[in-house]
């Protein structure tokens, strides 16, 4: 019964990163475009906030990886199995966006700065730094997951015997943080944080660590009191929850409110864990699983093919026009590609 219930929460999971991932492709790819052809203030609002879709991976990232590691733990206690399982997740991708990158390099990179890059530890600065974003920009949050990677073991040791009443009590702590601090919008470049002088301000993966405890602890919390989780799982309930994220990002500006989502997004975890609606079957369709599958490549490679793109345009090679047309068509279907004949195959290979 476990396996099959690990099964269809993973396949639900998976599907749902598509739309976390094409989320932060509309923000970068759509939200000043919107803008431009005078669509309506809510939708451009939206697509503006398509930002928190990081925050979202983040959460799912603590998410699955306590949910995967925890009974092998338990048991087996094993760090170099984890940490060159996590090298074959991410590394094969994010080398093939860097190479991808290199030819439409704005700039030429000094030495320090590709060393960095290469280590993956470009985003361990000041997050009022601009550095995170080198080379490759969407590429800071791998530098970010690097360092949750590197913490989960002992956080994932501090959590085992976690009872239900702590669990809450952090839930409400880490809660409060992410939405005080409004983190979900804190990446590389950003100009204030509130409630934060400039002089106590921590290195950017450390503000970011609470969006990544905040899955663990969901996940903690997901196989407690399992009845009064299937009640609030069923379809409506579900869909209740995702308006909910919906509505957020469509109509307020404010950071704070707007980093509900993420807390929200945890609740939406827990019902897709459990839920056993048109929803959850959606998603853990063999289409939606297999665009899940191929979301880090789509992630991870917007930003070197649209500076293909924009080369192309400069060269006159194509329109701007014909080159927006084409470029989340390219997008996708080259993440899809990358997915099946690079990832996966790279993955089992390391």
């Amino acid at each position: 019964m476990l396996r099959e219930h690990k099964l269809k929460t993973i396949n639900a999971l998976t599907g749902v990163r598509f739309l976390v991932a094409m989320l932060v492709f509309l923000f970068h790819f759509g939200a000043s475009f919107s803008e431009r052809i005078g669509m309506p203030h809510f939708v451009s609002t939206f697509l503006h906030n398509g930002k928190v879709g990081v925050s979202i991976f983040f959460v799912l990232s603590g998410f699955i990886l306590t949910y995967t590691y925890t009974q092998i733990f338990a048991t087996k206690f094993d760090l170099k199995d984890f940490f060159v399982a996590r090298f074959a997740r991410i590394y094969p991708v994010y080398l093939l966006a860097l190479i991808i990158m290199l030819p439409v390099l704005p700039k030429v990179l000094d030495a320090w700065s590709v060393l960095c890059v290469l280590f993956m530890v470009q985003s361990w600065t000041s997050p009022f730094s601009s550095f995170g974003g080198t080379w490759v920009m969407q590429a800071w949050t791998l530098s970010v997951e690097l360092f949750f990677y590197l913490c989960f073991p002992m956080l994932l040791i501090l959590m085992r015997h976690i009872k239900i009443n702590m669990i809450l009590v952090a839930l409400s702590c880490v809660s409060l943080f992410i939405v005080a601090l409004g983190t979900p919008w804190i990446d590389p470049g950003v100009k204030f944080i509130p409630f934060l002088p400039k002089e106590m301000v921590p290195l950017l993966p450390i503000l970011r660590l609470p969006e990544f405890i905040f899955g663990m602890l969901v996940c903690k919390l997901m196989f407690i009191l399992p009845q009064f989780w299937n009640k609030i799982s069923d379809f409506k309930l579900s869909l209740i929850t995702f308006f909910l994220m919906i509505i957020l990002l469509s109509f307020t500006e404010s950071i704070h409110l707007k980093s509900l989502a993420t807390i929200l997004f945890g609740l939406f975890i827990i019902q897709l864990s459990y839920g056993k609606n048109l929803m959850v079957t959606v998603l853990s369709s063999k289409q939606m699983v297999l665009l899940g599958g191929a979301s880090y490549a789509l992630y991870i490679t917007q930003g070197p093919i649209r500076q293909w793109f924009y080369w192309a345009v400069d060269k006159g090679f194509t329109s701007e026009k014909i080159a927006s047309f084409l470029n989340p068509i390219v997008t996708i279907s080259l993440s899809i590609i990358i997915f099946i004949y690079w990832e996966q195959p790279a993955r089992k290979f390391l």
